[in-house]
């Protein structure tokens, strides 16, 4: 498969993007965020259908984590969850018949988590928020310091 492939030059170095994915990764986010905002937008004790599912994807997840770290669950779900939908979400994207999108370059579009460089990132990140926050307090998601 061929990438739609963009090279900048920057202090002498080229460094190469993958715009396929770059593009794919940001519609599978703003498909998780757009799921995520209709879900909220009208909160009320009798649940719509989407207030629904969301409180069962959600339940679903306080009950998982409290089975694996008890009693310190609460902190964990929004990263857990969040991750969870955005990797679902991006590996769906590949039965999508993304493929026959054929763009100017020669590359396809397709599932971004076929790209090596996103599960690096993805770890990255994932390391930051649990690591990072409490020896350099950047992305203080879990309210620790050292």
């Amino acid at each position: 498969m061929e990438h739609w492939i963009y090279t900048l030059n920057i202090a002498g170095h080229a460094v190469s993007l993958n715009l396929d994915t770059i593009f794919t990764m940001w519609f599978a986010m703003a498909v998780v965020i757009i799921f995520a905002l209709l879900a909220t937008r009208h909160l009320s004790l009798e649940p719509g259908k989407l207030q629904a599912i969301s409180e069962s994807i959600m339940k679903f997840f306080y009950g998982t984590l409290d089975t694996m770290v008890e009693g310190e669950n609460r902190k964990h779900v929004p990263l857990v969850a969040s991750l969870f939908l955005f990797i679902v979400t991006a590996n769906l994207m590949g039965q999508l018949p993304l493929r026959i999108i054929h763009l100017k370059n020669g590359g396809e579009l397709a599932s971004p988590t076929n790209d090596i460089n996103l599960t690096a990132a993805m770890a990255g990140f994932v390391f930051t928020c649990r690591n990072g926050c409490y020896c350099i307090n950047i992305l203080c998601i879990y309210g620790n310091s050292c």
